[in-house]
């Protein structure tokens, strides 16, 4: 693959995609970091014995948790301030797609 001319024409934007990639990769990982979700994380605990580990589990039990739960209350919050109804992004779409079906009309009618 590395003789084709092809590569060799587009080697750099290649190279540059990866590169988003792993950025991509890394903003992920650091957000679900912050946010307590540890997937992508290697386990610390590993080396422990049962009696080491059992604590930290829970506490990262606990941290998943207090993590979940801060988001269910943004989420909850979020869905009181609407009232309920509509999310933004949903009223926001309704609204246009509404906007769009009286323009089409009025464009008929005229």
């Amino acid at each position: 693959m590395f003789k084709w001319a092809a590569y060799e024409q587009h080697r750099h934007t290649i190279r540059s995609l990866v590169k988003t990639l792993a950025q991509a990769a890394k903003r992920y990982k650091d957000r679900r970091l912050d946010s307590g979700v540890f997937y992508l994380v290697p386990s610390d605990t590993d080396h422990l014995t049962v009696h080491q580990a059992l604590p930290r589990c829970r506490l990262e039990l606990e941290r998943r948790k207090d993590a979940l739960d801060q988001h269910n209350k943004r989420v909850a919050s979020q869905i009181a301030h609407t009232g309920g109804l509509l999310l933004p992004a949903t009223r926001l779409l309704l609204w246009t797609t509404l906007s769009s079906l009286v323009l089409g009309c009025i464009i008929e009618l005229v």
